[in-house]
């Protein structure tokens, strides 16, 4: 059952992502990418230093929502970790107490 919640736990962020890709996707809205965007605004950070090399009037959106969500799955998994950290400590607090 910990697994079990540590996956759903790691799994939540990059769905709801990639929902949200697929539904600014279908809405043909410019200003739905310029939000999701924002949501994502690390990773084009970083990508203003790694450098566009290929153009980004095309693949924009595409490579927005394959490495959004594989950004968003990282922020999931250390996420997962920093709540079982936080487990351990708060059992290992009540142990102590008994």
């Amino acid at each position: 059952m910990r697994h079990f919640k540590r996956a759903i736990l790691i799994a939540v962020l990059p769905t709801v992502h990639l929902c949200l890709c697929a539904y600014v996707a279908v809405s043909h809205d410019v200003w739905n990418w310029i939000l999701l965007s924002l949501i994502d605004f690390p990773l084009l950070y970083l990508q203003k230093y790694v450098g566009d090399p290929f153009n980004f009037a095309v693949l924009g959106p595409l490579r927005l929502t394959v490495f959004g969500t594989v950004w968003w799955l990282c922020i999931g998994v250390a996420l997962s970790y920093i709540v079982a950290w936080c487990e351990r400590k708060i059992m290992m607090a009540l142990d102590e107490k008994l």
